[in-house]
């Protein structure tokens, strides 16, 4: 992949229409903002749901959290939470791939990076590198202790195996489709790699800032391992499975230590 990929000019050969950099921007910020609001849509239904108050009340207590917690019923904003991230992830994944089967109702897998043979040889490196990073900066969280509130889960057995799955699951498969997928596979036919991985990175970044910087420093270094990982392997299923890993143990180390 060190040369641009053939375009399809004609629509009568193998490979499709990538998307420029403008489309790639236009659809990602599209695909940003509608899956922002049909998460903040889920949390707030959610939270009208499993409210003892009316929907008026708790929605004018949405910003106050001891007034709201005195209206929801007991796991209620785990589980308002659990359902925006569904329905972000939901979200970013169903634009992006409707854009590509407008673009290329054929080749629509090709322009979300799917389709190609994975080569499995960089896998067990990937591994051993995302085990690292965590222990390198595992320590983060003494230095911003507000890191400790993001890794608290859900005492609810049900609650916690349902953020599990979104979280171990769900996630990587969506956030590997839309980043390492659709943004770096279009934005790979025009540019170099180590170009279109920081691009990536900064994306993938900038979805996460809402838990804060400290946040952030935590998912940049495992977000150019992914992007370095998608290029070795030339396909998502690698990175699918490294994200999975990496979740799933933040996930068990948030078990054990809070």
């Amino acid at each position: 992949m060190d040369k641009a990929a053939p375009r399809d000019m004609d629509g009568d050969t193998s490979e499709p229409r990538y998307f420029g950099p403008r489309g790639v921007a236009v659809i990602v910020a599209l695909a940003l903002i509608i899956a922002f609001f049909l998460g903040l849509a889920a949390f707030l239904g959610t939270l009208c749901i499993y409210s003892t108050g009316s929907c008026t009340a708790t929605l004018q207590s949405a910003g106050d959290s001891a007034k709201l917690s005195l209206l929801l019923r007991p796991g209620a904003r785990e589980f308002a939470e659990i359902a925006l991230l569904i329905l972000f992830e939901g979200g970013l994944v169903g634009i992006v791939a409707l854009a590509a089967y407008l673009r290329a109702p054929g080749c629509a897998g090709a322009l979300l990076g799917m389709g190609k043979a994975a080569d499995w040889s960089c896998l067990p490196r990937a591994l051993l590198t995302a085990l690292a990073i965590i222990a390198l900066l595992s320590p983060l969280d003494f230095i911003f202790p507000e890191l400790r509130g993001l890794f608290v889960l859900p005492e609810d057995r049900w609650l916690l195996i349902l953020m599990a799955i979104v979280v171990v699951f769900v996630a990587p498969v969506c956030e590997e489709l839309v980043f390492r997928g659709f943004v770096f596979t279009n934005l790979r036919a025009r540019y170099p790699f180590l170009t279109v991985n920081l691009i990536v990175t900064s994306l993938f970044a900038l979805v996460h800032a809402s838990g804060g910087l400290a946040y952030v420093l935590l998912v940049i270094p495992v977000g150019y391992l992914l992007g370095w990982v998608r290029e070795r392997s030339r396909s998502l299923a690698p990175g699918i499975i490294i994200h999975a890993a990496y979740n799933a143990i933040c996930v068990i180390l948030a078990l054990i230590i809070y």
